[in-house]
C-alpha cells in the first residue's frame, strides 16, 4: 500500500518529470507509475510526508523544510487537511487509488486549486490545472 499525504493528490495531476531533485523524480514517477498501472492499488491518505517525500532534499528528521531552512509542515499540514476535506476522505483510511481519482473529478474545481495551490512554485507552469481538466473530460464529471 502506498502512503500519499493529501496535497500529493492534487500535485500528481499536474506532474511531468520535475521536481526538486534527480532522487525525488525518480521516486515520484516510480509512485506515480505504481499507481497510474494499478487504479486497484490501495492507498493511505495521510498529512505526514509520505512515499512522495522521502527523497525530497527539503525532507529533515520526518518535517519539510522547504520555507529557508523553517519548518514548513504546519503549512503544508494545512494543505494535506485541505484537499482531504474538499475531497470528502478520511484521514489514514486505506482507498482504491481509483476511488481517489474519482473524488477529485467530482469534488476539486479550478477555484480549489488557484486557493491550494497559488503559492506553489510549479503552480505558475498551469501542468496542475491541466491535468484537472484531463481527468474531468476523461471521467465525465466536467
Amino acid at each position: 500500500m502506498k502512503i500519499i499525504r493529501g496535497h500529493h493528490l492534487i500535485c500528481q495531476l499536474g506532474f511531468k518529470g520535475k521536481g526538486y531533485s534527480r532522487e525525488f523524480v525518480d521516486n515520484m514517477s516510480k509512485v506515480l507509475n505504481d499507481l497510474r498501472k494499478d487504479r486497484l492499488a490501495l492507498v493511505m491518505i495521510v498529512d505526514k510526508p509520505d512515499n512522495i517525500c522521502k527523497y525530497c532534499p527539503n525532507l529533515f528528521q520526518d518535517q519539510c523544510f522547504s520555507d529557508d531552512k523553517m519548518s514548513s509542515e504546519k503549512r503544508i499540514k494545512k494543505m494535506d487537511q485541505f484537499v482531504i476535506k474538499t475531497l470528502q476522505i478520511n484521514i489514514n483510511t486505506p482507498y482504491y487509488w481509483q476511488d481517489i481519482q474519482n473524488k477529485i473529478a467530482e469534488n476539486f474545481t479550478l477555484h480549489h486549486m488557484d486557493i491550494l495551490c497559488k503559492n506553489c512554485q510549479w503552480y505558475k507552469l498551469q501542468f496542475c490545472k491541466e491535468g484537472l481538466r484531463n481527468l474531468k473530460n476523461i471521467s465525465g464529471k466536467k
